[in-house]
């Protein structure tokens, strides 16, 4: 034998939306009977909303977490896919050449015409998962644009000084043959 409802349905007594509608007021009823049967249901309810509050806050950093990862990833990949199309492929040679890597200074032997494009600012010098790799000035500076605390190493030419009017020795010259 089925429930009531289904019994009322049957004969004909009660259409099936009005059945339908019935139940709900009753779960309703019912739902707010126990809520005042409870005294801690209002304590219950605001944890409850506190607690999904927090779940929906975590969700959230974990989202920015996640989005923020996949960027750092896909910038790696880009400066990975720049390095790997315009990295010079046979550099090595006699010359040492020193650079600076973080607090470190590193050296790499180079043939002599590719030291004087570095001093002169034409290559730079970049690393990736711990191979040196020369690169060309444009390249570089592409790779600092995509991620500015990436290690490349590039020299700039200086900008021209301007004369100092107080300066004391400003009207005695170097000599080109003293060496420091």
């Amino acid at each position: 034998m089925g429930s009531l409802r289904d019994q009322l349905v049957k004969s004909g007594l009660v259409t099936k939306e009005k059945a339908d509608l019935a139940a709900a007021k009753s779960r309703k009823k019912a739902k707010g009977k126990r809520r005042a049967d409870n005294p801690n249901a209002a304590l219950i309810e605001r944890e409850a909303a506190q607690k999904k509050a927090r779940d929906k806050h975590l969700n959230a950093e974990r989202e920015a977490k996640r989005q923020a990862e996949a960027r750092r990833a896909a910038v790696k990949q880009q400066i990975k896919r720049l390095i790997d199309d315009h990295a010079i492929a046979d550099f090595r040679g006699e010359v040492a050449y020193n650079y600076q890597a973080g607090r470190r200074v590193k050296q790499v032997f180079v043939k002599q015409e590719v030291h004087e494009k570095l001093a002169a600012g034409d290559l730079g010098i970049t690393r990736l998962d711990g191979k040196t790799f020369l690169v060309p000035a444009g390249a570089a500076e592409k790779i600092l644009e995509l991620n500015p605390d990436w290690m490349v190493w590039l020299v700039r030419p200086e900008e021209p000084r301007e004369a100092d009017p107080d300066d004391p020795y400003a009207g005695y010259e170097v000599p080109d043959d003293l060496i420091w």
